[in-house]
């Protein structure tokens, strides 16, 4: 999961502090100073990255919570989308999801064939994937392959840290 912002060169600036404002203040410098540090980045055509994991830590404790967000009238530059193609292998696959299907920022920019549908609901493995979600079963819930569309798609993957309260599958186009 990629943590961190893209400058609209294409440099990735990486979260080495604890807070993402922390970063964003460091990127600023001294002359950039200001109360709200993110939002002046997203501002000037940066790209925030967020991934929840432990600082210093690259485990992801809630992959289903990892997020894009561009700033408003703010295409992705080619320097961004070439960075976001070189390091496809970097990101959630939340975060790929968001870059996929964001319309706004990224344009019809697709760097992979994830899509999420709500196909899961009613499996046989629901309640077992909800206890694991909610930290109530140290049990991971096994690979149900009960996906209606399971049989139109190549490849599907039941998810085991993605959206744990409301279960999807990843299916590749």
């Amino acid at each position: 999961m990629a943590d961190g912002f893209l400058a609209p060169t294409g440099r990735f600036y990486p979260k080495t502090e604890n807070f993402h404002a922390q970063t964003a203040r460091a990127i600023l410098g001294p002359e950039g100073q200001t109360d709200e540090p993110i939002q002046e980045l997203l501002r000037r055509g940066y790209i925030l990255f967020v991934g929840f994991h432990k600082p210093g830590e690259p485990e992801n404790l809630h992959a289903d919570m990892d997020y894009v967000l561009g700033g408003p009238g703010h295409p992705a530059t080619e320097g961004q989308k070439a960075w976001i193609a070189e390091h496809v292998e970097e990101l959630s696959g939340k975060q790929q999801f968001d870059i996929n299907n964001d319309e706004i920022t990224f344009q019809r920019f697709y760097i992979s064939n994830i899509r999420m549908f709500p196909w899961c609901r009613g499996c046989a493995e629901e309640k077992a994937r909800e206890l694991w979600g909610n930290a109530q079963s140290e049990e991971k819930p096994k690979r149900c392959d009960a996906c209606p569309a399971f049989e139109t798609v190549r490849f599907r993957v039941c998810l085991k840290n993605h959206f744990r309260k409301q279960p999807v599958s990843f299916l590749y186009r």
